[in-house]
């Protein structure tokens, strides 16, 4: 896990700018759901 030279954080930067609709969450929470993929909430709080 993490960069292993700064080429590779500067190919995240553009993540930052990145927004998930309600719609996004939902579909990524249900992946989530259905794989059984994490340990934690399958969605962040509405809000």
């Amino acid at each position: 896990m993490g960069a292993r030279s700064p080429q590779q954080v500067d190919g995240w930067l553009s993540a930052v700018d990145l927004t998930l609709t309600d719609a996004d969450l939902d579909e990524i929470a249900a992946a989530i759901t259905r794989t059984g993929a994490g340990d934690g909430p399958a969605r962040p709080p509405r809000g």
